[in-house]
């Protein structure tokens, strides 16, 4: 999978969060297991465009693992999402 830059038509990129973090994350399909239930965030152009390409100021990344947790489809998983992504050995 292609590496992804966030645009905005009126915008300068969006710079990448430290390390590439967020580079490694959109490059899998990321599945989390929360209390016998499988957490899928699928990335496609779509929500990618939707949910990532923010106004942010100049120079300033995008803190991913935050944004991220927000598109959790359930607020109970918000939480449990940030904590299980740490715990991810990349």
């Amino acid at each position: 999978m292609k590496k992804f830059f966030f645009y905005r038509k009126d915008l300068i990129r969006v710079n990448k969060t430290v390390n590439g973090e967020f580079n490694i994350l959109v490059k899998k399909l990321i599945k989390i297991k929360f209390k016998q239930q499988i957490f899928l965030i699928n990335f496609s152009n779509r929500l990618i465009k939707k949910n990532f390409c923010l106004k942010t100021g100049r120079k300033h990344s995008v803190n991913s693992l935050y944004y991220l947790s927000r598109i959790s489809l359930k607020e109970v998983f918000r939480d449990r999402l940030i904590s299980g992504l740490r715990r991810i050995s990349w």
